[in-house]
């Protein structure tokens, strides 16, 4: 089973992930810190 590209933590988004353009600067900038948020929330920090 595989699972489609995303980051930590973001199961519902208006972003696909699977698509090239989701991974831009401006994209990724606005989405990575919830993603780490998400993931230190996760481990406890």
């Amino acid at each position: 089973m595989t699972e489609e590209p995303r980051l930590f933590g973001i199961k519902h988004s208006n972003r696909d992930f699977s698509n090239k353009e989701s991974w831009g600067k401006n994209q990724f900038n606005s989405s990575f810190p919830v993603a780490l948020a998400c993931y230190m929330s996760d481990k406890g920090f």
